[in-house]
């Protein structure tokens, strides 16, 4: 199975940080969102973070980073670490760690912009905040970002409101915003959802060229596979809260190991492969109480379904593969044919 992509990515130079998170659990209420999931990144290195709606990659990413609102939500791990710094160990410091070597780009640019304060003075603030620049130092500097992002204009645009910018151009302003001060690595959380067509693709293009230009290490988070071999080197695949596979974006996209993972894609697939052909679908829907139960969470829904499935599956090694693992007893080692 072959995901075509209109271009081929192109791995920078590596500037970016390391990232890994080991152990992540989120609960909200008691119930878990996010159950145990652990992922490293390289420098320079981009993953994307694929799976329906409600299968927890959004809290994964703003977990890890202390993006989640602590009075709504249980977040755990045994670490986060951004090169040699865990950030799970900084508690009040974690933000200016997030401001300076971390930068976000959310789904919804009207939530991520104050709506009463100008571009200049959002752009303006972070970097004085984090970086220590004097109010004209800080202006020149957002006046290069916004023409980095392909803003015209921009002098006399700084002092606009969020209001008098149309979404792909306010989606390229909160794209200057994360890369305002320099960090090392960008999460990308679906920043184009909310976008039409065209403007997904120029976005889509403007990050992946910033990427590029700078060797950031890259998250990017979205349910579109389609996008993943031309923005990933490697793709993690969640269902139900569960990390169940993650591995090389090519290996993985063209044979998926974890029998969702090969549903998710057999359903894309089928999709594009013209009139006549059979629609795939899976079969079912996934349970509310995912996280919790104490076997794998697609079995009632998996075809390949047996009695150890009752039983959650470890994330192993495929044999023969590199860095590509799969959290199902049918390539677990303890299961003999």
């Amino acid at each position: 199975m072959t995901i075509m992509t209109p271009a081929a990515k192109t791995v920078p130079v590596s500037t970016g940080a390391s990232f890994e998170v080991e152990g992540l659990t989120v609960r909200f209420g008691g119930k878990t969102a996010v159950d145990n999931v652990s992922f490293r990144l390289a420098p320079g290195e981009a993953l994307g973070i694929v799976g329906e709606s409600g299968s927890g990659k959004s809290t994964t990413a703003m977990g890890a980073v202390g993006l989640l609102d602590p009075e709504v939500a249980e977040v755990e791990t045994r670490h986060v670490r951004l090169d040699a710094t865990d950030l799970s160990a900084l508690n009040g410091a974690r933000p200016g760690v997030l401001g300076r070597r971390i930068g976000v780009v959310f789904q919804n640019p009207m939530v991520a912009l104050n709506p009463v304060l100008t571009i200049e003075r959002q752009l303006t603030d972070h970097m004085r905040q984090h970086l220590r620049l004097d109010a004209r130092t800080a202006r020149a500097r957002a006046l290069r970002l916004l023409g980095e992002v392909g803003i015209t204009d921009a002098e006399r645009r700084l002092s606009f409101y969020p209001f008098q910018f149309s979404g792909g151009m306010l989606q390229r302003i909160t794209i200057a915003m994360a890369l305002a001060c320099d960090p090392e690595l960008l999460i990308a959380d679906e920043p184009t959802t909310a976008l039409d067509a065209t403007v997904q693709a120029e976005v889509v293009d403007l990050i992946l060229s910033i990427r590029r230009a700078r060797g950031l290490s890259l998250i990017w988070i979205t349910h579109d596979l389609a996008l993943l071999n031309r923005i990933a080197d490697r793709v993690a695949v969640m269902y139900a809260g569960r990390l169940v596979e993650i591995g090389p974006a090519d290996a993985l996209l063209d044979h998926p190991s974890h029998p969702y993972a090969a549903g998710l894609l057999a359903s894309v697939q089928s999709l594009w492969t013209g009139e006549g052909t059979e629609f795939h679908t899976i079969e079912g829907s996934p349970p509310a109480n995912g996280p919790d139960m104490p076997g794998c969470a697609f079995a009632p829904r998996c075809p390949h379904a047996f009695e150890r499935c009752a039983t959650r599956p470890p994330m192993a090694s495929l044999p023969g593969a590199s860095a590509h693992d799969v959290a199902c007893w049918l390539f677990n080692s303890e299961v003999t044919a």
